[in-house]
């Protein structure tokens, strides 16, 4: 039932030829066409079907109250109508709207929302035209929560690649992440998994240079502050790895020479100073190389598990 609030009219949808209303869970008023309703939404053409009461609120037009807040229902409504779809959503309104179509059975807004998850979004709204990164890209765990729900396995895959970006330890809570079944879950984790034993195998392969190349150890103090340098930026991008295991930060600048004050003090007033070879580097970047072509996902996850309902059922 609509809450105590007063009613107020959709500045978008109240016009006069509508012939039904539908009233949100926070009592917006919006005048519908039942034709468009109909022909969207099986569900919408049973239930407008039943004779529905007029009151006094609504004057002469029946009407219904469902569930969904005003907003909710006007981007649902604009995706509906032939008018100009909204190419611009948050995460938790495109949610929503998800959860309404699937409600609903609006076949047409679940295809839309579904090429929007991993689309890139116009921001139309300020002086200039604004290109943001997609729903997947902002917030790639959830979208393959949503992915997963609804059964759609190509979105899911990519989401999965996408995810590695993020620490799943501490990524945010949200009802989709939350209801998600355990095995997708799993199957999240052991991709990220699988990154992180890749990348720790092509730093214990890794090869740099030959020794001419390299910084002679400190007359005095017997210590090689390239040795140093490289230990320790082992642990650091071990560290980055574990938290990111996409693993593409590791050879950032804060990861590679971090600020002084961020550095142990080592060696003597003799040792020389650092000097990377350009030999290092550039098998750095050939390491960089090899980890952007490997591409985890969980495609191999739904071709096991295809291969087993196929095995069983023969």
């Amino acid at each position: 039932m609509p809450d105590t609030k007063e009613p107020r009219y959709s500045p978008v949808f109240n016009t006069e030829d509508a012939d039904f209303r539908l009233i949100s869970s926070d009592n917006v008023i919006f005048s519908v066409h039942t034709l468009i309703l109909q022909l969207a939404s099986s569900v919408f053409k049973t239930m407008l079907s039943v004779p529905q009461p007029a009151q006094k609120l609504t004057k002469e037009l029946p009407f219904v109250e469902l569930t969904e807040t005003g907003t909710t229902l006007e981007l649902l409504l604009q995706f509906i109508y032939p008018m100009k779809s909204p190419s611009y959503l948050s995460f938790n309104h495109f949610a929503e709207v998800l959860e309404a179509a699937s409600k609903y059975a609006i076949e047409g807004t679940v295809d839309a929302l579904r090429l929007l998850l991993l689309s890139p979004r116009v921001d139309a709204e300020r002086k200039s035209i604004q290109i943001r990164p997609s729903l997947a890209e902002q917030d790639p765990l959830r979208a393959y929560a949503i992915a997963t729900s609804m059964g759609w396995k190509a979105e899911a895959i990519q989401a999965s690649t996408l995810t590695l970006r993020t620490n799943l330890t501490s990524s945010a809570s949200s009802s989709e992440l939350d209801n998600m079944p355990t095995k997708y879950y799993r199957w999240l984790n052991e991709i990220h998994e699988e990154r992180r034993v890749f990348f720790r195998r092509l730093l214990e392969e890794f090869d740099d240079e030959p020794s001419e190349y390299r910084v002679k150890k400190c007359k005095d103090c017997g210590m090689d502050p390239l040795a140093i340098w490289w230990d320790d930026y082992l642990q650091r991008a071990t560290t980055s790895a574990s938290a990111r295991p996409l693993g593409d930060r590791v050879f950032d600048l804060n990861i590679l020479f971090p600020p002084d004050d961020e550095v142990d003090e080592f060696g003597c007033q003799s040792c020389p100073s650092l000097a990377v070879p350009l030999e290092t580097l550039y098998a750095l970047s050939r390491l960089k190389l090899k980890l952007s072509k490997r591409k985890e996902s969980i495609k191999h996850k739904y071709i096991n598990q295809a291969t087993s309902a196929t095995s069983g059922a023969a």
